[in-house]
C-alpha cells in the first residue's frame, strides 16, 4: 500500500458507512482507532485528517484512540485533549535499550520525545497505555524500566498503564521463544523482583482466563487466540477498502468492501 493520506472525502464516507459493518446503538462500546503509518507526525495534511477523524469518533459516542511510537505526540497534545481517549505507545525498555531497538533515520532521540509526550498526554487528560514488547533481548531490563516509569510520576496519575505483550514471531527463519516459554520467563521474573509487578500482562493472549478464576474461583468460557477477523474487527483503509484483519489491510484480494 502506497504511503498517501486519507482525504475528508474518504474519512466522511468511513464514517457513514459504520452502521452497514458494526452495530452503533451501543457507541461507548466502539474502539474507534487512528492507526497506519504514524499518525501523528508533523503534516498538516495528515494532521487535518486525524483530527477530523477524532471529531466523527468523539461526536458519535466512540472510544477514540490512537497507536503512535509517540515520538510526534508532545506538540500535539493540545490539538488531541477532548477529542482522544486513548493512545497506545510503545516503549521497549529503558532509555538505552529503546533507542537500540527504535532507530530514527537521522540519528536523533528516540526515547526523549516519547517521554515527554507521555507527561504531556497524562498532564492533559488523555489515557496513555504503554505497549512494552518484549523477547530474550529486553527482558532483563525490565525492572530498570518500571523503576523509571515510578520515577517519572506518571502512576500517580492514574492514566498511564504499562503493559507488557510477546513480540511475535512472523518469520519461520527467525528463531525464538514460544509466547509460553516467554510468559514462564516473565513470571519468573516477577517472583524475583518485585519492581516488576508494575506491569500488567494482558499482552499475553489467554492471560486474563486465569486471572479471572484467581479472582472468582471460576474459569469463564474459553475462547481460543484468534485473528481479528473473528472478533468484531474492520479496518478501513485510505482508499476506503475494508479489512477483516490488521495483517490483511492493503492486500487488495483479501478485502471485504
Amino acid at each position: 500500500m502506497d504511503s498517501g493520506v486519507m482525504t475528508v472525502n474518504i474519512a466522511d464516507a468511513l464514517h457513514d458507512c459504520l452502521p452497514q459493518f458494526i452495530n452503533v446503538e451501543e457507541p461507548e462500546r466502539i474502539d474507534f482507532i487512528v492507526f497506519g503509518g504514524e499518525p501523528l507526525q508533523d503534516e498538516s495534511f495528515l494532521t487535518e485528517c486525524v483530527l477530523h477523524l477524532l471529531r466523527q469518533g468523539h461526536e458519535s459516542g466512540y472510544s477514540t484512540k490512537i497507536i503512535s511510537n509517540g515520538i510526534g505526540l508532545a506538540p500535539q497534545v493540545t490539538k488531541l485533549k477532548g477529542l482522544l481517549d486513548v493512545i497506545q505507545i510503545t516503549i521497549d525498555g529503558p532509555e538505552e535499550v529503546h533507542r537500540s531497538r527504535r532507530r530514527l533515520p537521522n540519528g536523533e532521540n528516540s526515547f526523549s520525545p516519547v517521554v515527554e509526550g507521555i507527561s504531556r498526554a497524562a498532564e492533559a487528560g488523555i489515557r496513555v497505555n504503554i505497549r512494552i514488547n518484549i523477547d530474550d533481548a529486553n527482558l532483563a531490563h525490565l525492572p530498570e524500566l518500571a523503576e523509571f516509569i515510578v520515577h517519572q510520576g506518571w502512576q500517580e496519575t492514574g492514566l498511564v498503564r504499562p503493559h507488557l505483550a510477546p513480540v511475535k514471531n512472523h518469520n519461520t527463519n527467525r528463531d525464538s521463544p514460544c509466547e509460553s516459554t516467554l510468559l514462564r520467563r516473565v513470571i519468573d521474573l516477577f517472583r524475583q523482583d518485585k519492581r516488576m509487578a508494575l506491569f500488567d500482562l494482558k499482552g499475553f493472549p489467554g492471560i486474563k482466563y486465569f486471572l479471572g478464576f484467581k479472582e472468582s474461583g471460576l474459569f469463564s468460557l474459553h475462547r481460543f487466540f484468534n485473528c481479528e477477523a473473528q472478533i468484531g474487527f474492520y479496518a478501513f483503509d485510505l482508499h476506503g477498502d475494508v479489512y477483516a484483519c490488521w495483517d490483511a489491510a492493503g492486500l487488495k484480494e483479501h478485502r471485504v468492501g
